[in-house]
């Protein structure tokens, strides 16, 4: 394995979604060339600015598309941590370049139907479900149902998942539904699932190369899209239902070439389990978690490419992630100047930089206010929080952490060790600790 100090690496992005890990790697790698393969019909300055204009870090730098091609033949490593570009990381692959993706287990996300078809293959259990095309039938099916989860494949843009209550509670979702599809709303196929009521749901954040694992990875609760708190520890000491999916999948994953970060979530009612949703990329919240309690990342990144697998050098054994929102209404563009003494816990996302200051340009209608997630490591999970806190009191006017949703997680935790699934053996905060050390 190529020393990581003399690597060039280009690292393949979309939006700014993972430049927070670009970052992370230009500071252990020679150079990183960071590229976005996003086409826009009419160019903006608003989707070209993202992750540019960073001249304090000389190794950092912005190309486009017509230099991606050029210096193809010059970078020791491509970087595509999402869960897109197959068909690139494949033809690269061909030509002999190495690549950090996932190839071919993209499938697994991209294709909920394809996935499903898989669970049934290795024996796994699937909640019931229909398989409906169009909003019009889609309303027919749901008009004396309650309790339903909606997903769609592929267009996670257009639709994330849906929790359908009632008729009376979400009507209106359909009509908003018909109106946003427009010519193809009686195209689109949805999968209607049963809701599987739980007390809690298993997450588990690793790596594999072509379907190795290592032995240590974090055990992550996350309260959706709000907050993150997970432990680093053996895989043997994972929950049964973890290892279960690990070892059903690691096949799979190593015929399709994946070589990538790989997320999972899994729901536990009873005597059964459900894994729900597969990630083979780099998932958010947890990746800020792994740059930060893995110290050999980049070297983990590099000898991967290369097919082969290197264990996990951790510095602390807990992490916490909040996201972070700064309130702007576009089209105007938010900024923040983060202080350098807290900046390697704040990882921003869809940046630019000036003059040392952090702009989010905005790219879609959807940007909303998250600009990224502030991360925390300890030795304890009191530690843990009592970290995030501090941090949070250093963030800059006008940024807000959601540490509050460290509460739902304590709960969360506290209800799966009571029901024998251990996260740690060292005592677990109370929930109160979270507002009690806030004020």
């Amino acid at each position: 394995m190529k020393d990581t100090t003399q690597i060039h690496a280009c690292f393949v992005d979309h939006e700014g979604l993972y430049f927070a890990l670009a970052k992370k790697l230009s500071q252990a790698y020679k150079k990183v060339d960071y590229f976005d393969p996003n086409v826009e019909a009419f160019d903006t300055v608003n989707q070209a600015m993202i992750g540019d204009s960073y001249p304090e870090n000389e190794s950092l730098e912005r190309i486009d598309e017509w230099e991606f091609w050029k210096r193809k033949n010059d970078f020791d490593l491509f970087v595509m941590p999402d869960s897109k570009e197959a068909g690139l990381q494949m033809e690269l692959t061909s030509q002999g370049k190495k690549v950090w993706g996932s190839q071919r287990s993209v499938f697994l996300e991209h294709s909920r139907e394809t996935f499903i078809r898989v669970l049934e293959d290795i024996g796994f259990e699937v909640p019931p479900y229909q398989r409906i095309v169009g909003v019009s039938k889609l309303r027919e099916y749901l008009k004396s149902r309650e309790n339903q989860i909606i997903k769609v494949s592929r267009f996670r843009g257009t639709m994330e998942t849906f929790k359908w209550r009632s008729w009376d509670d979400d009507e209106a979702w359909l009509d908003l539904k018909a109106v946003e599809l427009g010519g193809v709303k009686e195209l689109l196929p949805f999968l209607v699932f049963e809701s599987v009521e739980t007390p809690f749901e298993l997450g588990g954040d690793t790596y594999c190369v072509k379907g190795q694992f290592p032995t240590h990875m974090l055990d992550g609760y996350e309260w959706k899209d709000k907050g993150y708190f997970a432990a680093f520890k053996p895989v043997t000491d994972m929950p049964p239902q973890t290892q279960a999916v690990m070892e059903a999948f690691s096949p799979i994953l190593k015929k399709t070439g994946a070589t990538n970060f790989w997320s999972m979530e899994i729901r536990v009612k009873d005597e059964h389990f459900y894994f729900i949703d597969p990630t083979p990329r780099a998932p958010l919240p947890s990746t800020g978690s792994q740059m930060e309690i893995i110290s050999n990342l980049p070297e983990i990144i590099t000898a991967g490419a290369e097919g082969e697998l290197i264990e996990p050098e951790p510095t602390a054994l807990f992490s916490a992630e909040c996201v972070l929102t700064l309130e702007c209404k576009a089209p105007q563009w938010p900024s923040v100047r983060v202080p350098p003494e807290i900046d390697q816990w704040v990882k921003l996302g869809g940046v630019c930089n000036v003059d040392g200051r952090s702009w989010f340009p905005p790219v879609r209608n959807d940007h909303g206010n998250e600009i990224g997630w502030l991360v925390a490591t300890g030795d304890t999970p009191r530690e843990t929080i009592e970290r995030m806190l501090e941090l949070k009191s250093k963030l800059p006017d006008g940024i807000h952490a959601c540490t509050d949703s460290l509460i739902d997680l304590l709960k969360e935790i506290h209800k799966a060790e009571a029901e024998g699934i251990e996260f740690t053996p060292m005592k677990l905060p109370e929930p109160e600790m979270v507002v009690k050390a806030d004020e």
